[in-house]
């Protein structure tokens, strides 16, 4: 039996829920095994970080996870702000263990009604999971987690003008490591400004607004918190990743090579548990 790598729930929650917010996943009864399969395929270049479908069971039936289960459990009266993943069990004949299947449709819907029982909708994503994604072998290097964007926040639309030019996109998109500025960074100038009773808040500081390109109507905060959201934005559908880069909607998504597109979905995935 291979040994599985240690996987932080976070990250495999997060994975999942990004993952089922791509439209070609949703409407699909699929299992656990099947899931993670996808999201190990289109979403993980890291081999440390791939988990397999009991892997994400346990995450999904831990205790931090009740109340998704609870809104996974809902059937009538669906909110317009519910998760849009379901899940229902199955007891295999000649099996003693239950098997978890999940369905993810847009938020705020409820799975589409058939004439069949879910159960005889299962799917296996063979076409999906037999499809070839192109990745650059130079470039299939784990992720780190410490890594940032850059000022700017998004990509210029000239940067993706052929696909040879992965590896440039690639480092052009996060390139500055959080230990650049936090192990080594010299005192703030806010203390110089701040009286000596006054705690210290870095990011009300003149170099936290510059590090995180904060615009004039907005504080640090507010602007990590609108970058985060939009990194949240790539993993929306096929075409999600175009809406962080700028000028995204003028782009001809068949300029990008699918190893680019893996690699903006991953490493905004990777950057919303940073």
């Amino acid at each position: 039996m291979p040994i599985l790598n240690t996987v932080d729930n976070g990250f495999i929650k997060t994975s999942f829920l990004q993952a089922a917010r791509r439209e070609e996943f949703q409407q699909k009864w699929m299992s656990a095994e099947t899931w993670a399969q996808l999201i190990v395929k289109y979403s993980i270049v890291d081999s440390n970080l791939i988990f397999n479908g009991d892997q994400l069971d346990k995450c999904i039936n831990s205790r931090e996870n009740k109340r998704l289960r609870e809104e996974m459990g809902l059937r009538l009266s669906i909110p317009k702000d519910h998760i849009g993943i379901f899940c229902e069990q199955l007891r295999k004949k000649g099996s003693t263990k239950k098997t978890s299947y999940y369905y993810a449709t847009t938020s705020g819907q409820s799975p589409l009604e058939k004439e069949k029982r879910w159960y005889e909708c299962i799917n296996d994503a063979q076409e999906l999971l037999s499809k070839k994604i192109t990745r650059a072998s130079e470039t299939l290097l784990g992720v780190s987690s410490t890594q940032q964007l850059t000022k700017k926040r998004k990509l210029k639309a000239s940067e993706l003008e052929a696909p040879t030019e992965d590896k440039t996109l690639y480092d052009a998109f996060f390139a500055v490591p959080i230990s650049s500025f936090v192990d080594d960074a010299p005192i703030s100038s806010c203390a110089h400004h701040c009286s000596s009773n006054t705690p210290y808040n870095y990011f009300d500081s003149p170099e936290a607004r510059i590090l995180f390109a904060t615009n004039e109507n907005e504080n640090t905060r507010q602007s990590i918190y609108a970058q985060i959201d939009i990194l949240k934005m790539a993993q929306d559908g096929e075409y999600g990743y175009l809406s962080v880069i700028e000028g995204g909607e003028e782009v001809d998504s068949e300029m990008i090579s699918n190893h680019t597109k893996h690699a903006i979905r991953q490493k905004c995935m990777i950057l919303t548990l940073a």
